[in-house]
């Protein structure tokens, strides 16, 4: 039986890992405030708790337990592996990407905002590079339109568990001697910043606006914009098309609000109208 020592931000992984008889979890470490820590309670193993200020404390506690398995799932910490590690002792990450290509801490956001036709989830071996090492299993899945970014985390977390399931019975029917494919391809990356979480409506052309809104739509993400001197968060938008609209609202000033009706907003930009559908103003001047 293999002891198995998992870290991370995400439950769906671990349920896998306590499913396989072969495995012994020895150990779960949860990022504070995460996905995994409000669902602490559903399971049996003591689970320690972290935060990325406590990365030294952490990399000594893994570098002295005693596992076979490390097991990776959203940690946010760059695991120095060569330093962790022994020749006895395997890192494997469960990445949100179809590798090589979703590299990166935000891969899912990354997928729409570059327009990616697919993405997926990865099991791979860990190296010193970050999510470079050779893939074991990968689930795929195509990006369509109808896919807003909530629904595309919730997709993407359920191929994780099925790469790790299906990644985790390649390795226990070679007896863990199952090298994995190395990924030959550059690929893409992704990490978020506050410059692609954000909107001009003066400047930027509809497209642009929207499809940033869509990359980081669900309530704990968002794009900021400014509207006069009020600053607005946005979750959902789209383009206004209605030929009544864009003419009477045609001689308002770029970057104002043309329209405020109910709980959504017609902001006027440089090529017509965006409705903005979902929003919460942030500190400051009142719209």
């Amino acid at each position: 039986m293999k002891k198995v020592l998992f870290i991370g931000n995400r439950s769906g992984v671990l349920r896998e890992i306590g499913r396989f008889t072969e495995l012994q979890i020895i150990a779960v470490y949860a990022l504070r405030n995460s996905r995994l820590h409000r669902a602490a309670d559903e399971f049996s193993w003591n689970i320690r708790l972290f935060t990325c200020d406590e990365k030294d404390a952490v990399l000594n506690e893994i570098a002295s337990a005693e596992f076979d398995l490390l097991i990776s799932n959203g940690c946010p910490l760059i695991l120095p592996i060569a330093k962790l590690g022994s020749p006895t002792k395997l890192f494997l990450n469960v990445h949100p990407g179809a590798l090589p290509n979703g590299k990166g801490r935000h891969p899912i956001n990354g997928a729409v905002l570059l327009g990616e036709h697919y993405t997926g989830a990865t099991l791979h071996y860990m190296d010193e590079g970050v999510d470079t090492g050779a893939i074991i299993h990968q689930e795929k899945m195509e990006i369509t339109e109808d896919l807003d970014i909530g629904l595309l985390y919730r997709l993407t977390f359920e191929l994780e568990a099925l790469a790790f399931r299906i990644g985790m019975q390649k390795l226990i029917d070679s007896g863990f001697r199952y090298a994995g494919k190395m990924q030959t391809e550059k690929g893409s990356y992704y990490s978020r910043s506050p410059e692609d979480q954000g909107v001009n409506f003066v400047t930027m052309p509809n497209a642009e606006i929207l499809l940033r809104i869509k990359a980081f739509g669900i309530p704990s993400q968002g794009v900021v914009g400014r509207i006069g001197d009020q600053r607005i968060r946005i979750f959902d938008a789209e383009a206004i098309s209605n030929t009544y609209l864009l003419t009477k609202y045609a001689a308002q000033p770029i970057g104002s609000v043309a329209l405020w009706y109910e709980d959504r907003l017609l902001v006027r930009t440089r090529e017509g109208l965006i409705k903005i559908k979902s929003f919460q103003a942030q500190p400051g001047n009142g719209i």
